[in-house]
């Protein structure tokens, strides 16, 4: 009977769904990227995203719709007699908040946590990829 209820417990524990949604949509380093230039960048036209990466259309707006179902961004309207652009995206609380808490994870405990800056979002070593940077 322990064996049973062991099973039972492993299949069943998971985090809620919007919280899976989430980390699932931070998976893909070019989300992680789209997210990060909005982040940095303010509100950007789908034209504007497409320039700062090397993602085709098609994939931009796999990614983008990923990013947009998961609560990261947000897509509005903007007419911009400039350029006539009109689909702009932007992040949302929620993304900021998770930003903000994943460097507060990785601050030591003596230090305050630092901003989200461009410094914090340097590429990682080509030796050891998988190594966090110092925040």
């Amino acid at each position: 009977m322990e064996q049973n209820e062991v099973r039972l417990h492993a299949e069943a524990i998971d985090f809620p769904a919007p919280i899976v949604n989430i980390i699932e949509a931070l998976s893909d380093r070019q989300r992680r990227n789209l997210l990060i230039n909005l982040q940095k960048e303010g509100d950007l036209s789908w034209t504007n995203l497409l320039e700062l990466t090397t993602i085709r259309k098609g994939t931009l707006n796999h990614h983008l719709s990923v990013l947009e179902a998961a609560g990261l961004i947000r897509n509005f309207s903007k007419k911009d007699p400039t350029t006539h652009d009109r689909s702009y995206y932007e992040i949302t609380p929620v993304a900021q908040r998770v930003i903000d808490g994943i460097f507060t994870a990785f601050t030591p405990n003596n230090e305050k946590p630092k901003p989200a800056s461009d410094a914090a979002f340097r590429r990682h070593s080509k030796k050891d990829p998988n190594r966090l940077p110092n925040l």
